[in-house]
């Protein structure tokens, strides 16, 4: 990437330091309405906790939703996430993990590296093993904007 001023900016300058978090504990209904409230959860190991285990997005929810196929061949073993298979009470039963994460110190060009590579919008910033903010593209988006394009300039 070209060295700019929003590529060398650190994580913790662009990260939103108030993340949606629940346990794993956490009931699908109240994964549910956080997750309409605000795209994604992070899922703690514990409540009260910002040791992270997983992160839910509406992608797993479409998973859930999606019944499977009548029929599915495979020469491997099946885990079903769909609610027409198996009962699904808690956040841990249909979380993603591992989480993706970088880093306050990273730059914001380490943080669209990994997005870029993992095809995510989004990454846990971790400082000390816990959660300390999130990272989006729309935060850095926000910022280039605010970097790069004039305020008198015509939408």
């Amino acid at each position: 990437m070209v060295d700019s001023p929003l590529h060398d900016t650190p994580v913790r300058e662009v990260m939103d330091v108030n993340p949606p978090v629940l346990s794993g504990d956490s009931s699908l209904c109240a994964v549910a309405r956080l997750l309409c409230e605000r795209g994604h959860v992070w899922i703690s190991e514990e409540p009260g906790s910002l040791h992270i285990s997983g992160v839910v997005t509406d992608q797993n929810i479409v998973d859930l939703l999606s019944p499977l196929p009548e029929r599915c061949y495979t020469t491997a073993i099946i885990r079903p996430k769909s609610l027409d298979h198996i009962q699904v009470a808690r956040a841990h039963e249909f979380m993603t993990h591992p989480v993706l994460s970088c880093s306050p110190d990273d730059t914001v060009e380490d943080a669209l590296s990994i997005m870029e590579e993992r095809h995510v919008r989004i990454l846990a910033v971790v400082e000390r093993g816990e959660l300390a903010g999130e990272v989006s593209l729309r935060r850095v988006l926000e910022r280039f904007i605010l970097l790069s394009c004039p305020l008198d300039e015509p939408h």
